[in-house]
């Protein structure tokens, strides 16, 4: 169980603390500053007419001929217990969200608690993310939708989203769901040391998936039969998260996860990238570039070592910005130690003129003491 800490009642440093031991962390009480119109009919009215390809989540697919968003937006408040669970994924799916949202996306943006903002925030100081040149091919990591029905007469055999990881840090908000005195989904998230057994299994379990990354795949979601066998198998268990009206989820990077709506609800979410699991999306990268090469999966939309690269401009060319980095210290892990590990990879790219995977350490620099959460390890990063 995940404890839930409430908005207004921690301090940046009891965030911190939390968030670089791994774990997800749950906010409840956001909705106190929440803004925007978030009511299904209130969606409905302004955006009524967009076309929308809602998905089965039984079969993963979605509908050959679009809905009008009205239909589905009546749907989601009347659903059809014997019928399929449907859902909205990645809404808008192509568009800009803070261009077609302007509303909901400053909505959102107020509602991040403060003592994280600087974290979270696509604006934040501390997401790497957030130093990308405004002209240059910024990545998008959000803002979007996930809406979908759910009940608990449909049982655990099909989740609203099934099991799979992300390379970065994400948070989620649930701003609406039917009934507000009841959880509205329920989170199965992993330890991201425990990916290894959690293929392994399911590996054992679905022998059509042993050519492909069980997880990368998108293709499982455990039921409760399963999670059970996984327990007494392989001893892993996840931290599992009754999300209500008004809380929102951290989800580190690297943690495998999978949801289920327990009824009606919207969700909408937000990528960032922090410092403290920043080695762990470094690491991340080779997996998802064999998942592409070998699957046809999506493509690198982080670009990560460009990310990097404007990072480290970005701390290298203000020394107020640098200084104020500096001086507060992550876990132990300053912004600076992290424009230095920077400073070493972005050193690395310029020197290789071939293009092959590496596995490095930071290499101490001469100017400055070793870090002592150094090694940093950057396994399997394919320039």
């Amino acid at each position: 169980t995940v404890p839930v800490l409430s908005d207004g009642s921690f301090t940046r440093a009891h965030f911190v603390e939390r968030w670089t031991s791994g774990m997800p962390v749950v906010v409840s009480n956001v909705d106190r500053r929440l803004q925007g119109r978030w009511h299904p009919e209130e969606l409905s009215h302004d955006y009524g007419s967009e076309k929308v390809f809602p998905v089965d989540c039984e079969t993963n697919e979605a509908v050959k001929k679009p809905w009008k968003a009205k239909e589905f937006f009546e749907y989601l408040q009347n659903p059809d217990v014997n019928k399929p669970v449907m859902k909205l994924k990645d809404w808008p799916p192509s568009k800009s969200f803070r261009t077609t949202f302007s509303d909901l996306f400053d909505g959102f943006l107020r509602s991040i608690p403060p003592s994280c903002q600087d974290i979270a925030r696509v604006d934040g100081k501390f997401n790497l993310a957030a130093h990308y040149a405004k002209n240059g091919n910024t990545p998008d990591l959000g803002l979007k939708m996930y809406i979908a029905t759910g009940s608990k007469e449909h049982g655990d055999r099909h989740g609203t989203t099934r099991l799979h990881l992300d390379v970065t840090d994400a948070i989620n908000l649930l701003p609406w769901c039917a009934d507000r005195k009841s959880a509205a989904a329920v989170w199965h998230i992993f330890d991201a040391n425990c990916a290894g057994d959690l293929r392994q299994f399911l590996h054992d379990t679905h022998p059509n998936l042993r050519s492909c990354d069980p997880i990368h795949s998108q293709c499982v979601y455990l039921s409760d039969d399963m999670l059970a066998s996984l327990a007494s198998q392989y001893g892993v268990r996840p931290w599992i998260i009754h999300q209500r009206y008004g809380q929102t989820v951290f989800i580190p990077a690297g943690c495998a996860h999978q949801v289920r709506n327990l009824q009606s609800a919207i969700k909408v979410a937000c990528d960032f990238v922090s410092i403290q699991n920043l080695d762990r999306t470094l690491a991340l990268l080779g997996e998802q570039r064999a998942h592409r090469l070998y699957n046809q999966g999506p493509e690198d939309v982080l670009q990560v070592h460009t990310l990097l690269w404007y990072a480290w401009l970005s701390t290298r060319s203000s020394n107020n910005v640098a200084d104020q980095f500096d001086m507060d210290c992550s876990g132990g892990e300053s912004i600076i130690w992290v424009s230095w590990t920077i400073t070493d990879l972005i050193t690395y790219l310029q020197t290789t003129t071939t293009c092959r995977a590496v596995s490095t350490r930071t290499q101490s620099h001469p100017m400055r003491p070793r870090h002592p959460c150094a090694p940093l390890y950057v396994q399997g990063f394919t320039l």
